[in-house]
Protein backbone atom coordinates (compact mmCIF):
# COMPACT_ATOMS: atom_id res chain seq x y z
CA UNK A 1 0.00 0.00 0.00
CA UNK A 2 0.58 3.63 -0.63
CA UNK A 3 0.85 5.40 2.44
CA UNK A 4 3.25 8.30 2.58
CA UNK A 5 4.32 11.19 -0.28
CA UNK A 6 6.76 9.44 -0.78
CA UNK A 7 6.10 6.25 -1.42
CA UNK A 8 3.32 8.14 -4.30
CA UNK A 9 5.89 9.71 -5.66
CA UNK A 10 8.30 6.54 -5.95
CA UNK A 11 5.38 4.75 -7.50
CA UNK A 12 4.60 7.93 -9.72
CA UNK A 13 8.54 7.82 -10.58
CA UNK A 14 8.15 4.33 -11.72
CA UNK A 15 5.50 3.93 -13.68
CA UNK A 16 7.15 6.96 -15.75
CA UNK A 17 9.93 5.08 -16.58
CA UNK A 18 8.31 2.07 -17.28
CA UNK A 19 9.57 0.58 -13.79
CA UNK A 20 6.92 -2.38 -13.05
CA UNK A 21 6.11 -0.93 -9.30
CA UNK A 22 5.44 -4.98 -7.61
CA UNK A 23 8.40 -6.41 -9.01
CA UNK A 24 10.52 -3.57 -8.88
CA UNK A 25 12.14 -4.67 -12.63
CA UNK A 26 12.23 -2.49 -16.13
CA UNK A 27 9.27 -3.93 -18.19
CA UNK A 28 10.41 -2.81 -21.91
CA UNK A 29 13.10 -4.85 -23.49
CA UNK A 30 13.45 -2.87 -26.72
CA UNK A 31 11.35 -5.15 -29.17
CA UNK A 32 8.40 -5.04 -30.80
CA UNK A 33 5.70 -6.05 -28.72
CA UNK A 34 4.49 -9.21 -30.36
CA UNK A 35 2.83 -10.90 -27.53
CA UNK A 36 1.26 -9.81 -23.94
CA UNK A 37 -2.00 -7.18 -23.58
CA UNK A 38 -4.52 -6.61 -26.77
CA UNK A 39 -3.64 -2.72 -26.06
CA UNK A 40 0.11 -3.35 -26.36
CA UNK A 41 -0.25 -6.01 -29.10
CA UNK A 42 -2.66 -3.33 -30.73
CA UNK A 43 -0.27 -0.40 -29.94
CA UNK A 44 -3.41 0.94 -28.35
CA UNK A 45 -2.85 1.32 -24.77
CA UNK A 46 -6.06 3.11 -24.17
CA UNK A 47 -7.89 0.15 -25.25
CA UNK A 48 -10.02 2.83 -27.41
CA UNK A 49 -13.03 1.00 -28.95
CA UNK A 50 -13.60 1.33 -32.70
CA UNK A 51 -16.18 4.14 -33.53
CA UNK A 52 -16.21 6.34 -36.71
CA UNK A 53 -12.75 8.67 -35.63
CA UNK A 54 -10.27 8.70 -38.13
CA UNK A 55 -7.27 8.73 -36.23
CA UNK A 56 -4.04 9.92 -37.23
CA UNK A 57 -1.78 6.65 -37.45
CA UNK A 58 -4.07 4.24 -37.95
CA UNK A 59 -2.46 0.62 -39.26
CA UNK A 60 -3.65 0.14 -42.78
CA UNK A 61 -5.56 -3.25 -41.60
CA UNK A 62 -7.98 -3.17 -38.90
CA UNK A 63 -8.62 -7.06 -37.90
CA UNK A 64 -9.29 -5.93 -34.70
CA UNK A 65 -13.57 -5.79 -34.73
CA UNK A 66 -13.44 -4.17 -31.22
CA UNK A 67 -10.74 -1.49 -30.91
CA UNK A 68 -8.19 0.31 -33.31
CA UNK A 69 -5.09 -0.88 -34.05
CA UNK A 70 -2.26 1.99 -34.52
CA UNK A 71 0.82 1.76 -36.82
CA UNK A 72 3.42 2.37 -33.91
CA UNK A 73 2.75 2.82 -30.08
CA UNK A 74 3.32 6.91 -30.40
CA UNK A 75 0.01 7.04 -32.20
CA UNK A 76 -1.95 5.15 -29.95
CA UNK A 77 -0.74 6.97 -27.26
CA UNK A 78 -1.12 10.22 -28.44
CA UNK A 79 -4.55 8.93 -29.10
CA UNK A 80 -5.09 8.42 -25.03
CA UNK A 81 -4.15 12.06 -25.01
CA UNK A 82 -6.44 14.10 -27.49
CA UNK A 83 -9.46 11.54 -25.93
CA UNK A 84 -8.39 13.18 -22.48
CA UNK A 85 -8.29 16.73 -24.31
CA UNK A 86 -11.44 16.27 -25.53
CA UNK A 87 -12.75 14.87 -22.34
CA UNK A 88 -11.80 18.42 -21.30
CA UNK A 89 -12.39 20.76 -23.75
CA UNK A 90 -15.69 19.60 -25.45
CA UNK A 91 -17.19 17.50 -22.28
CA UNK A 92 -16.31 20.08 -19.36
CA UNK A 93 -14.51 16.80 -17.45
CA UNK A 94 -11.98 18.18 -15.29
CA UNK A 95 -11.99 15.89 -11.96
CA UNK A 96 -10.22 12.76 -11.81
CA UNK A 97 -13.55 11.08 -11.10
CA UNK A 98 -15.34 12.53 -14.09
CA UNK A 99 -12.67 11.93 -16.12
CA UNK A 100 -12.18 8.17 -15.10
CA UNK A 101 -15.97 7.54 -15.20
CA UNK A 102 -16.45 8.41 -18.44
CA UNK A 103 -12.66 6.65 -19.65
CA UNK A 104 -13.98 3.21 -17.30
CA UNK A 105 -17.58 3.12 -16.57
CA UNK A 106 -18.90 0.68 -14.08
CA UNK A 107 -20.74 -1.47 -16.57
CA UNK A 108 -17.22 -2.17 -18.22
CA UNK A 109 -14.13 -1.44 -15.00
CA UNK A 110 -14.14 -1.21 -11.46
CA UNK A 111 -14.60 2.25 -11.42
CA UNK A 112 -13.31 2.67 -7.85
CA UNK A 113 -10.49 0.86 -8.57
CA UNK A 114 -9.91 2.68 -11.97
CA UNK A 115 -10.21 5.97 -9.53
CA UNK A 116 -7.81 5.57 -6.82
CA UNK A 117 -5.23 3.65 -9.36
CA UNK A 118 -5.13 7.12 -11.06
CA UNK A 119 -5.52 9.10 -8.18
CA UNK A 120 -2.37 7.88 -6.99
CA UNK A 121 -0.71 8.54 -10.46
CA UNK A 122 -1.55 12.17 -9.92
CA UNK A 123 -1.19 12.99 -6.42
CA UNK A 124 -4.64 14.45 -6.58
CA UNK A 125 -8.10 13.87 -4.57
CA UNK A 126 -11.01 12.38 -7.02
CA UNK A 127 -12.84 15.70 -7.30
CA UNK A 128 -10.07 17.64 -7.21
CA UNK A 129 -9.80 19.95 -11.11
CA UNK A 130 -7.16 19.02 -13.20
CA UNK A 131 -6.12 20.80 -16.39
CA UNK A 132 -4.93 18.22 -18.97
CA UNK A 133 -3.22 20.71 -21.29
CA UNK A 134 -0.65 20.68 -18.57
CA UNK A 135 2.07 17.94 -19.26
CA UNK A 136 2.85 17.50 -15.47
CA UNK A 137 -0.71 16.46 -15.08
CA UNK A 138 -1.45 14.58 -18.60
CA UNK A 139 1.89 12.56 -18.70
CA UNK A 140 1.06 10.41 -15.30
CA UNK A 141 -2.70 10.26 -16.18
CA UNK A 142 -1.66 8.84 -19.31
CA UNK A 143 0.91 6.23 -18.00
CA UNK A 144 -1.58 5.57 -15.34
CA UNK A 145 -4.08 4.59 -17.97
CA UNK A 146 -1.69 2.54 -19.81
CA UNK A 147 -0.61 0.55 -16.75
CA UNK A 148 -4.24 0.37 -15.60
CA UNK A 149 -4.98 -0.55 -19.10
CA UNK A 150 -2.46 -3.37 -19.41
CA UNK A 151 -1.12 -4.39 -16.54
CA UNK A 152 1.93 -3.11 -17.36
CA UNK A 153 3.29 0.46 -18.78
CA UNK A 154 5.86 -0.89 -21.50
CA UNK A 155 6.97 2.56 -23.32
CA UNK A 156 9.76 4.30 -22.70
CA UNK A 157 9.78 8.01 -21.58
CA UNK A 158 11.02 9.62 -24.61
CA UNK A 159 7.99 7.82 -26.40
CA UNK A 160 5.15 8.70 -24.39
CA UNK A 161 7.01 12.41 -24.10
CA UNK A 162 7.04 11.96 -28.38
CA UNK A 163 3.51 10.97 -28.51
CA UNK A 164 1.93 14.38 -25.92
CA UNK A 165 3.63 16.61 -27.85
CA UNK A 166 2.05 15.20 -30.97
CA UNK A 167 -1.21 15.40 -28.96
CA UNK A 168 -0.40 18.95 -28.89
CA UNK A 169 0.95 19.11 -25.18
CA UNK A 170 4.71 19.83 -24.55
CA UNK A 171 6.59 20.23 -21.39
CA UNK A 172 7.28 23.55 -19.52
CA UNK A 173 10.24 25.29 -20.30
CA UNK A 174 12.50 25.63 -16.80
CA UNK A 175 13.00 29.64 -16.29
CA UNK A 176 16.64 29.83 -17.23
Amino acid sequence: PLNTVEDMELWRHEIRHGIDFLFRRPNWHGREALAGPRGVRNHNPGNLRRTRDAWRGLATEQTDLDFYQFSEPKWGIRAVARTLLTYQDKHGLTTPRAIVGRWAPPAENDTAAYLKHVCRALLRDPDETIDCRDYDTLEPLVLAIILQENGRQPYEPALVAEALRLAGVEPRVADA
